[in-house]
Order: structure tokens, then sequence, then C-alpha cells
């Protein structure tokens, strides 16, 4: 697993607010970080599936 960035539980927060809400982000996040943290996690999860499904 990746070592993930404190910036994800600073997202948190928002996570339930911006799915049932119409609220902004804050502009304190940076986006472009956590475009490139997402994009870290997603080739990770699925290089592990690739794995799992290659037995």
């Amino acid at each position: 697993m990746p070592r993930l960035s404190p910036i994800f539980l600073d997202l948190q927060e928002y996570a339930v607010a911006l799915r049932y809400d119409d609220l902004d982000m804050p502009s304190e996040i940076d986006r472009v970080q956590v475009r490139e943290l997402v994009d870290i996690l997603d080739r990770f999860v699925r290089s592990r599936l690739e794995q799992i499904q290659a037995g």
C-alpha cells in the first residue's frame, strides 16, 4: 500500500457533505496535489487487482 498523504484525511470531512449538499471544496486544498495522490492510489489498486486476478 502506498503511503498516503495526510491530505486525504483533510478531504474526509467533506466527503459526505459534498455527496449530499451543494458545497464547494475549501480553497486551501491543492487540487493538483490531490489529483496526483489519487492517481498514485488508482495505479496501486489496479496493479493489486491484476495480481489477484492473475492468481
